[in-house]
């Protein structure tokens, strides 16, 4: 460059800068050299010559990725030695903080400014004081190796170097910048909070302070989010209190929510370092290339790091292969963590395949430790009978599930005592092994749920031979158990007695839900004792439904994986857990130990009472809060309306209400989880409440801890929906890409472009999102005539044609069916 500052002259292979191969930045080349081109300042080479030594680049990197079977290496071919960029990027004594203006630039023309103000920071240390210790100080002259590089001489002592400058720079005059008093923020809790981050995309949160847990902090921005990922314990300080919710930032990790992170992800387009999660909440991941092995992935083993492949960075690997990465740091002031591949999946066709990929991005690979399998060995010692539990080995019980399901948490007993018969609900009491805070404990609170998927084991809460055998009422084993007894009028069917007791059970059968049915389709007389049992546990369930849902006791929302006409088993044991969390509900509302720190279910957080209002009584909705007040008005008839939730006209409204209150069909008071006590976190803390009820105890639970609690919870809960609304999603794709499929669909919102409209699946709603998008095949067909062209497999439609497809689209009973895949 000369001094005339607008001539510059460019020296270097012209194809190979604009070649997307070789440079990142070839679309500015590109444009860079064609305009030199079209101004006559390019020599020995034309605009026509470019393209054409293009071409043949392009054909050079394409027969040597042919050549390359599967564009993997042999393991012969990678060195025994670690990588020296990761060890670089890994060691924290080789970095040092320069701070960036405010155009996020290097300050080159603020240098002399920013020397001097470095320097005038040391020069207010008093150098004698330095001195007096002449073994740890020591006055030097500085020789400079780089720029980012030197070593010091004393200048009594010339003989060894005594410190890097740039280790002394990093930890001397960056750490005294970074080093933060948590404990002098904390003090002032009304700018500072100890919160959980809960991420709902990668530059989007909220936050719960610990200590408030019904306070919400909306997080906005990746900066404001930093470095935290979902889950963790930070410090939040809050930037507006005026805004409702209020708004912070997170300045420090307190603790990090989970030691191991992998995540699934997919190669970034335009930086083949970078790979991008496939869970929207996490923040892209740098992966730097190999030193001598550039544009190539190296896939390390999971358990040892040790490489064991490269994979070449093609269009193959960008379209082909999802990849396993584990952050391994996330340093300060770098823009993304850094990462490693431990594991790569190839393109996803089966079931099987894509059920690995979701364990992965849910977190639920997990290991067993040796003390904890000596644990679930001392289990099988204990004596199943304690002080207070009563017998009813020898009473008829059955249980009622899935044919293939094996966590059988609850049975059901049925005798008849003449004028009244008694009816028996017993839950598996899984609290009276798992001591609170145990090992066994937290390994259940980890996930605070079960995860179910069609075509595949479920992945327990607790160990497998825990929740599918000890704790499970399975057949012809003597298990512990919580029980709801309740004796019945044989001619009102009204309720005379209830008791809530500690038991053990001998379960007799295992009834499947189609066995059930055929049972209480078949109206001749029944001889099995158990049928005859079953039976009248039906009658009951029958009527207690009606008393419960008044007139609207025949209506219940389709469930996907229950054929229509054939519910009556579901609803049965439906009914009987409602009666069972309900009344566990009111014993534990009852007692004075427990009264205030009852968790009382979502699904009934909303009390309908005389004047038509809505009531919020217990956990908040994590998806909508009501900030203004905590009631609002709404008219009977629509709320009765509205629980149809199937009818065309209303779906749209119903679905945002459903949004904003959540369930609203179970028309009692109070409601608790606590009948599925294998499946569900909740259920383990309610019975332990209940046993410090039973058996006069006192509580160890405080108010704050079932707040948290309340807090955590309903984000855990969500996550088996959504892992089993993607994995019964995955199975439906594998079904489409065979044969297609009839589904039963409403229009529920029509753009006013005309080019898109959204639909609903009210019967498919675990495995077709409940709003999907779809482009009109009318607007397709257009805009490929409008260009000249029309895919393979379309025609053009006539005028007749295309009114007919309009006229369709606004009948919300359309019935849509599509092409194979």
């Amino acid at each position: 460059m000369t001094r005339a500052q607008s001539q510059i002259f460019v020296v270097g292979d012209a194809a190979a800068l604009c070649c997307h191969q070789f440079s990142t930045c070839w679309r500015l080349w590109t444009s860079y050299i064609e305009d030199c081109i079209n101004k006559g300042s390019a020599h020995n080479f034309t605009l026509d010559s470019l393209k054409q030594d293009l071409l043949e680049i392009s054909e050079l990197c394409r027969s040597e990725d042919e050549e390359s079977s599967d564009s993997e290496s042999t393991t012969s071919e990678i060195p025994d030695i670690e990588d020296p960029i990761l060890q670089e990027l890994l060691d924290e004594s080789k970095y040092i903080n320069v701070p960036l203006t405010e155009e996020d630039l290097f300050p080159v023309l603020q240098h002399e400014q920013f020397v001097s103000s470095v320097s005038n920071q040391f020069a207010e240390v008093d150098e004698e004081q330095l001195l007096t210790n002449s073994s740890t100080h020591k006055h030097c002259e500085l020789v400079k190796e780089s720029f980012d590089r030197a070593y010091a001489r004393p200048l009594d002592e010339r003989l060894f170097p005594v410190l890097q400058h740039e280790q002394f720079v990093s930890s001397s005059v960056s750490n005294q910048f970074a080093e933060v008093d948590e404990e002098q923020l904390l003090t002032n809790s009304s700018t500072h909070k100890h919160c959980e981050l809960v991420k709902e995309s990668f530059d989007r949160a909220y936050a719960r302070p610990l200590d408030e847990p019904s306070i919400r902090i909306e997080i906005k921005g990746r900066k404001n989010i930093g470095q935290a990922f979902p889950g963790d314990k930070v410090t939040v300080e809050i930037l507006s209190e005026i805004s409702n919710p209020p708004t912070g930032k997170v300045i420090n990790i307190v603790e990090s929510a989970d030691t191991v992170k992998e995540f699934v992800c997919t190669l970034e387009r335009h930086d083949s370092q970078v790979m991008i999660p496939i869970n929207k909440c996490i923040s892209k991941i740098y992966t730097p290339f190999w030193k001598d092995k550039p544009n190539h992935i190296a896939v390390r083993n999971p358990e040892n790091l040790k490489i064991e492949k490269f994979i070449k960075i093609n269009e193959e690997a960008h379209r082909k292969y999802l990849f396993v990465v584990r952050v391994l740091k996330w340093r300060k002031f770098y823009k993304y963590p850094l990462g490693i591949v431990v594991g790569k999946f190839p393109n996803i066709t089966t079931l099987e395949d894509g059920l690995k990929v979701l364990d992965i991005e849910f977190q639920l690979r997990r290991t067993l430790s040796s003390s904890l399998e000596r644990q679930m060995i001392d289990f099988q010692s204990l004596n199943l009978f304690e002080d207070g539990r009563i017998d009813f080995r020898m009473l008829p019980t059955f249980t009622i599930d899935p044919t293939d399901s094996q966590d059988l948490d609850d049975a059901i007993i049925v005798r008849d005592l003449g004028e009244c018969y008694e009816i028996g609900v017993h839950i598996s009491d899984v609290a009276s092994f798992v001591a609170k805070d145990s090992e066994l404990d937290k390994y259940a609170r980890q996930l605070c749920t079960s995860f179910y998927s069609c075509g595949k084991e479920p992945i327990h809460m607790f160990p497998k031979e825990l929740s599918a055998d000890f704790f499970s009422l399975i057949p012809n084993q003597e298990r512990r158990a919580i029980s709801l007894i309740i004796q019945v009028d044989t001619k009102t069917n009204h309720i005379k007695t209830r008791l809530i007791c500690k038991s053990v059970i001998h379960s007799k059968r295992k009834f499947s839900y189609d066995e059930v049915e055929d049972i209480l389709e078949n109206n001749r007389q029944q001889s099995d004792p158990l049928e005859i049992c079953l039976v009248k546990a039906w009658n009951f369930a029958e009527v207690h439904r009606r008393y419960r849902k008044q007139e609207d006791w025949c209506y219940k929302k389709p469930d996907e994986d229950v054929t229509l006409g054939r519910r009556q088993s579901h609803l049965m044991v439906e009914e009987l857990m409602i009666m069972f969390n309900h009344m566990v509900a009111e014993r534990l509302l009852f007692d004075e130990t427990t009264r205030s720190i009852t968790p009382l279910s979502e699904h009934v957080s909303h009390e309908l009472n005389n004047q038509g209002l809505i009531h919020r009584r217990a956990m908040p909705n994590s998806q909508a809060c009501i900030y203004d007040s905590e009631t609002f008005p709404i008219l009977k008839s629509v709320l009765r309306c509205l629980k149809t939730a199937i009818h065309p006209q209303l779906l749209p409204f119903a679905m945002a209400f459903r949004r904003l209150i959540g369930h609203y069909d179970l028309d009692i008071d109070s409601y608790t989880w606590a009948s599925s006590p294998i499946r569900r976190y909740a259920d383990v803390i309610v019975q332990r409440l209940l046993h410090s009820v039973i058996g006069k105890t006192n509580v160890r639970y405080t108010a704050h801890d079932i707040d948290l609690s309340c807090m955590e919870f309903p984000r855990k809960n969500d996550q088996p929906s959504a892992y089993e609304r993607k994995a019964n999603a995955l199975h439906f794709a594998i079904e489409l890409s065979t044969q297609s499929e009839r589904k039963v669909a409403y229009i529920v919102e029509l753009n006013a472009s005309g080019t898109n409209f959204r639909l609903s699946f009210p019967l498919n709603s675990t495995s077709i999102s409940e709003n999907l998008d779809i482009i009109c095949l009318l607007c397709i067909l257009e805009i490929y005539r409008f260009n000249g062209y029309l895919p393979s497999g379309f025609s053009d439609l006539n005028n007749s044609q295309s009114k007919a497809i309009r006229e369709e689209l606004t009948n919300p009973f359309t019935l849509i069916q599509g092409p194979p895949g």
